[in-house]
C-alpha cells in the first residue's frame, strides 16, 4: 500500500518550497499557530463557492472556510459586488460612515443582549474589550472562564489554556510567556457543563471579587451545554453581580440570527462576534447592555472611562461586506439550507458508523460538525474515554480526506475532525466527503 504522507508530498511540491522559503522568515514558517500542520500545510491561492485550489493546482472541497468566518463560501456574489461597490468609494477614513452605522442598527436589533455596539477588528479585541468594560462597571478584577475554550490569546485569557488532554503532556499549562504572573492569578478556570465546579469556583474566589465570566455558550461551538447548565451560570452571576459575556465567534450568525444565546434562550449581558460577520474580512464586535458599554463614553470621568480606540473599527469595507452577509442571512431560504446540508453529512456520517460499528460518533448541529473518536455521549472535552484515541489516528483521517480533495480541521481541544460547513456547500460534496471518509476509517481505526 502506498505511503499516503510520501503520496502527499509528491502532489504538493509547490506548498513544499513556499513551506521552506517561510521557514527563513517566519517562525515555525506560518503567522498563527492555527495554520501549522505537519508535516507541512497546503498552500491555497484561490477559492471560489465550496472549493479551494493550492499552489499545485489540487482541487480541495473546504471545510475549514478560513477556521470559520466563510458561512456563505467563498467569493459569494452578494458580497463580492458589495466590496466592487464600495473599493469604488474608499476604504478608509477617519471620520464616521453612514456603513458603521447601519450595520451596527442591524446587529443592536438582532442581538437578544444588545442596546449598543462598538466595533474592533478582531475577536480577541472585542473579548479584551469586554473584559475591561466588566472590570470597570464592576469595581472588580478577577475572570473566569472554561479550562481551554479559546476565547482569544491576550493576558486575561491566556491562563486556563492547557495542553490537550490526548495529547502527549496533556494537563499542563501552556503559552504563558510574557504573562506576568500577577495577571495570571486574575483568571481562573472550570470545566465546561459542570454546573456543581462552577458554583464551588465562584464561592472559593469570592462572590464580591468576580467581575465577569466569558464562556462560549457551546464549548467550540459543536459540544452543547447540558439542561440547566447555562441557566445556572446566568442565575449564579446574576445574583453576585458578575458580568455574563457569552463569546458567540463561532455560534453568533451560526446557530441562526440570534446565535447561541437566541439558539439556547439565555441572555448574557456582552456579547461578542467576529469570523462570521466579517464575510472572510477582518472584524469583531462587542454588544450589550447600556449601561455597561456607557463605561466607553467621554462623558463619564477620565480615571473611571474604559478607553478603547484603533484606526480600523468601524471600516468602511469591513462594514460593506457585514451588511452584505446580514443581506444573506436574512434570507428565509439560508438557514433551512444550512440546517439540511449540515444535517445531511450527520446523517450520512452516522450511517456509516453504524456500518462498520466503530468508536465514533458525530457533534455539533447545523452547519458546524466534528467527528469524535468515542461512541459514548460526549459531556464534557475531558470524559475519559476521548482519551483513548491515537493523536495520529487523526491526522490519519485528516490525510486520506486531503489526497482525495476534501479538506478539514484535524487539530484542536478535543480529539476529533471538524467540519465547518458553508452555504455553498451542495449534497455532492457532503457525499463525496462522506465516501472518501467511508473508506478510510476502518484502514485507520484498524491499526493499533
Amino acid at each position: 500500500m502506498a505511503d499516503p504522507s510520501q503520496e502527499l508530498r509528491q502532489r504538493t511540491r509547490e506548498s513544499q518550497r513556499l513551506h521552506a522559503l517561510a521557514q527563513q522568515v517566519a517562525v515555525d514558517a506560518v503567522q498563527a499557530p492555527a495554520k501549522l500542520h505537519s508535516p507541512f500545510p497546503i498552500y491555497t491561492v484561490r477559492g471560489q463557492g465550496s472549493h479551494v485550489w493550492d499552489v499545485d493546482g489540487n482541487d480541495y472541497i473546504d471545510y475549514v472556510l478560513g477556521l470559520g468566518p466563510l458561512l456563505l463560501g467563498h467569493g459569494h456574489p452578494v458580497v463580492e459586488q458589495r466590496l466592487r461597490d464600495q473599493l469604488s468609494h474608499f476604504v478608509l477614513a477617519a471620520s464616521p460612515n453612514p456603513l458603521e452605522v447601519e450595520l451596527a442598527q442591524k446587529l443592536v436589533h438582532i442581538v437578544p443582549c444588545a442596546d449598543a455596539c462598538r466595533f474592533t477588528t478582531s475577536a480577541t479585541e472585542a473579548n479584551m474589550l469586554a473584559v475591561r468594560l466588566a472590570r470597570a462597571y464592576t469595581g472588580r478584577e478577577v475572570i473566569l472562564r472554561v479550562r481551554n475554550d479559546y476565547v482569544g490569546w491576550a493576558d486575561a485569557f491566556t491562563p486556563g489554556m492547557f495542553v490537550p488532554d490526548h495529547e502527549p503532556g496533556g494537563g499542563q499549562p501552556w503559552g504563558l510567556g510574557g504573562v506576568p504572573r500577577s495577571v495570571q492569578r486574575l483568571t481562573r478556570s472550570f470545566d465546561f457543563n459542570d454546573t456543581e465546579g462552577f458554583a464551588r469556583l465562584i464561592q472559593r474566589v469570592g462572590n464580591d471579587k468576580v467581575a465577569a465570566v466569558i464562556m462560549e455558550p457551546s464549548f467550540r461551538g459543536v459540544l452543547m451545554p447540558q439542561p440547566g447548565f447555562l441557566e445556572s451560570i446566568r442565575s449564579l452571576t446574576t445574583e453576585t453581580g458578575a458580568v455574563l459575556i457569552f463569546d458567540e465567534v463561532v455560534s453568533g450568525f451560526r446557530f441562526g440570527l440570534q446565535g447561541g444565546q437566541g439558539y439556547f434562550g439565555v441572555t448574557p449581558d456582552l456579547a461578542t462576534y467576529g469570523k462570521t460577520i466579517g464575510g472572510g474580512l477582518p472584524v469583531g464586535a462587542v454588544l450589550g447592555r447600556r449601561d455597561i458599554m456607557d463605561r466607553l463614553s467621554a462623558t463619564v470621568p477620565a480615571l473611571e472611562r474604559v478607553y478603547h480606540s484603533g484606526t480600523w473599527p468601524g471600516m468602511p469595507l469591513v462594514c460593506a461586506a457585514a451588511l452584505a452577509v446580514l443581506e444573506v442571512l436574512e434570507q428565509p431560504e439560508t438557514y433551512p439550507r444550512l440546517n439540511r446540508v449540515g444535517d445531511l453529512f450527520a446523517a450520512e456520517m452516522r450511517k456509516v458508523i453504524q456500518r462498520h460499528e466503530v468508536p465514533l460518533s458525530v457533534l455539533g448541529i447545523g452547519p458546524l460538525r466534528e467527528i469524535a473518536f468515542t461512541d459514548e455521549p460526549v459531556l464534557s472535552p475531558r470524559q475519559k474515554d476521548l482519551l483513548k484515541v491515537r493523536p495520529e489516528a487523526i491526522h490519519e483521517l485528516w490525510m486520506a480526506l486531503a489526497l482525495e480533495g476534501s479538506l478539514a480541521l484535524g487539530k484542536g481541544y478535543m480529539p476529533t475532525l471538524r467540519f465547518f460547513i458553508s452555504l455553498a456547500h451542495t449534497d455532492a460534496d457532503i457525499l463525496k466527503t462522506v465516501d472518501t471518509l467511508d473508506r478510510a476509517i476502518l484502514r485507520v481505526l484498524g491499526r493499533g
